[in-house]
């Protein structure tokens, strides 16, 4: 009971940092984009795009095999073992890194003027380069905390902790007068604040004689044999998040990277749900069917799906709704185009949503290569259809193309999971009356809500999503709950 008890407890800190360091993110954009034009905005995240990139194979998976061996060692009592290997993974990731900073700084120009076609771009780049080794070790050592099962610290210096110090520098440097230099001397001060205090609590409450150590004889070699196989993993995962930033880069302006990234961030907070739900079911899952308890895994597994589905439902129509209002209000007027964004985002969010925690129950199954397929088919997917609609219908082609294959890569893994338990995650009936009770809500909504306006935008946003809630939850209860309970746990 004590062991679920902390289990629970610390799932739910998780899920409350989760949202809280979205909160927190979403307010650093918008500050961001208040201060400075679509075209900055867009320059910086560019930035930040190549950085994530470049910290994959800098890493070579190391953080996502930490936790496991701090862990194993840790029940083990093998205090020394434990202060050798992150030691050494420091100094492996610090020496792999370095080589990546050095190949950014000398290239920095001609990605910056060459590619992109900003001279802008380039201080940005070299300021990021020498960065590398500090934003990577970060993860290397928040990985070290989950293996001591830290989830208050890994919120504090993964979720919260990054985003408020950015926020902080960037207002004292913008200011001071620094003006687009605030955006990314901001990002790089909080990493190397948040990569010492991250360091110093390690080195004084878990890892005693904590150092960055270059060998470690019987140590480096199999760590980085058990770790490749998950770099190249999340390197094709990283590449298939970025690509569609770097693609309007490429083909178009930063200022429409700007108006995409805002427009993203929104939509993005549809997967906060699934995201939340997967600290929880993940572990269960994992549980019920290595006690081959497959009849109650097949009835949670429906009854997470249909909770998924019923919660994102009134989200995306309360963003689809809002999306023009929303974008004006927190980012401003010139952003206002990205609303076409959100909805194609949103809608390609949404529909995943209908295949539940598939990729859940493949991990907790053991069928991980199963997910490396689905992500690599839409990376591939995401890359063609962003070559292909940028092109020809700018930012709305990068939300079409990204929305495509991540339909793509969660409908291989739905497959794969339909395969292996013989489970489709939601009832037909529900799915159906819940789909045209909402829409028949959205029009009586839109209806009432034509003839309701107010001087104030924030007001007339909540009172509406409010509204539209309520004639939500009158139709499903007249229509759908008093004429057919169908249980989430059966199948048509």
């Amino acid at each position: 009971m004590i062991a679920n008890y902390k289990f629970y407890k610390g799932s739910l800190i998780i899920i409350a940092g989760i949202v809280l360091g979205k909160i927190l993110a979403m307010t650093n954009n918008i500050i961001l984009a208040r201060c400075l034009d679509p075209y900055y905005f867009g320059l910086f995240f560019l930035g930040i795009s190549i950085l994530e990139i470049i910290s994959v194979p800098a890493n070579f998976g190391i953080p996502g095999v930490l936790p496991k061996l701090v862990a194993q060692y840790k029940a083990q009592n093998n205090k020394v073992l434990i202060e050798k290997t992150v030691s050494v993974s420091l100094g492996i990731c610090f020496i792999i890194s370095l080589f990546f900073s050095i190949i950014l700084f000398s290239y920095a120009d001609l990605i910056a003027e060459d590619i992109f076609k900003s001279k802008e771009l380039a201080p940005l780049l070299s300021v990021f380069a020498w960065l590398i080794p500090f934003y990577v070790n970060i993860f290397v050592l928040i990985s070290v905390l989950r293996g001591y099962q830290a989830p208050h610290l890994k919120v504090l210096y993964q979720d919260i902790l990054p985003q408020f110090l950015k926020i902080l520098f960037f207002i004292l440097l913008f200011y001071a007068g620094f003006g687009f230099k605030a955006a990314y001397f901001s990002f790089a001060i909080s990493t190397l604040v948040v990569f010492s205090l991250t360091f110093i609590k390690l080195k004084t409450n878990f890892v005693k004689n904590l150092k960055i150590r270059f060998k470690a004889p019987g140590l480096g070699l199999p760590l980085i044999k058990l770790a490749w196989p998950l770099s190249l993993q999340s390197l094709i995962w990283v590449i298939y998040s970025q690509i569609d930033r770097l693609s309007i880069g490429y083909y178009l302006s930063p200022r429409e990277v700007g108006i995409y990234c805002a427009a993203f961030s929104l939509a993005a907070l549809l997967s906060i749900i699934p995201q939340g739900f997967s600290f929880l079911s993940l572990p269960e899952f994992s549980k019920l069917l290595a006690e081959n308890s497959f009849d109650k895994f097949k009835i949670i597994f429906r009854q997470i799906a249909g909770l998924i589905f019923a919660i994102s439902l009134p989200l995306f129509i309360c963003l689809t709704i809002f999306a023009e209002d929303l974008l004006k209000l927190l980012y401003g007027p010139d952003f206002v185009d990205g609303f076409t964004v959100i909805i194609i985002l949103s809608s390609g969010l949404l529909i995943n949503t209908l295949w539940g925690p598939a990729s859940d129950a493949l991990v907790g199954a053991g069928h991980t290569k199963s997910l490396l397929l689905s992500t690599l088919c839409g990376c591939i997917a995401n890359i063609i259809f962003n070559i292909l609609f940028i092109p020809l219908f700018g930012i709305k082609g990068a939300a079409l193309a990204t929305s495509i294959s991540m339909i793509i890569s969660y409908s291989v893994t739905g497959i794969f999971n339909y395969h292996y338990f013989k489970l489709f995650p939601l009832n037909i009936h529900y799915l159906s009356w819940a789909i045209l009770c909402s829409l028949f809500g959205m029009i009586l909504a839109k209806i009432q809500f034509k003839f309701i306006f107010f001087n104030y935008p924030l007001f007339d946003i909540i009172l509406k999503s409010a509204g539209y809630l309520i004639i939500l939850c009158l139709i499903r209860y007249f229509f759908f709950y008093k004429r057919r309970i169908i249980p989430v746990g059966k199948n048509a």
